[in-house]
């Protein structure tokens, strides 16, 4: 018996850590999307600044500015996708982990020839995912590089021609 709990206190010990490194890659993750926002609403008003400058600016550059704004607009919009799809992650996890908690609180009544029980009603629980997933990052990072080539690639054309 005094195996079983060893093992039911080794394994709540082996969550608890899992659980923190599971929230530093997360953490990390939120941040990437922050920051990929932050550029991409930065760098909007900054290249409309080129058309108010430079009034001269040919179709063909402008049309790439636009296209530009497209991206980053469409990089902003799925980064609040995103954030809208973590915080559904972490409202799961959170009842996730309350339903977990109930459990154990409710074990300090139990005997201890109850282990088994407890086991089986956190087993009942199943899994979850460890991060509410990377596609939304994946979308907001491509509109934003491409959106950067066009800004580039106008920026060059602008230098050249002066």
């Amino acid at each position: 018996m005094e195996h079983r709990e060893e093992m039911l206190k080794n394994w709540h010990q082996a969550a608890t850590e899992s659980l923190y490194w599971n929230k530093m890659a997360n953490d990390r993750l939120s941040e990437i999307n922050k920051q990929l926002i932050a550029l991409a609403t930065i760098l909007i008003p900054l290249t409309a600044s080129v058309l108010v400058i430079n009034q001269s600016i040919n179709n063909v550059l402008r049309t790439l500015l636009i296209g530009s704004w497209v991206f980053l607009f469409a990089s902003v919009a799925t980064g609040f996708v995103q954030i809208i799809v973590d915080g559904k992650f972490y409202k799961k996890y959170c009842n996730y982990e309350a339903s977990r908690s109930q459990i154990y609180h409710e074990s300090m009544r139990l005997r201890r020839d109850d282990i088994d029980a407890i086991e089986e009603r956190i087993n009942g629980l199943g899994s979850l995912l460890v991060s509410s997933g990377h596609l939304f990052l994946v979308l907001q990072g491509i509109p934003i590089i491409i959106g950067l080539l066009l800004i580039m690639g106008v920026a060059g054309t602008l230098l050249i021609a002066k």
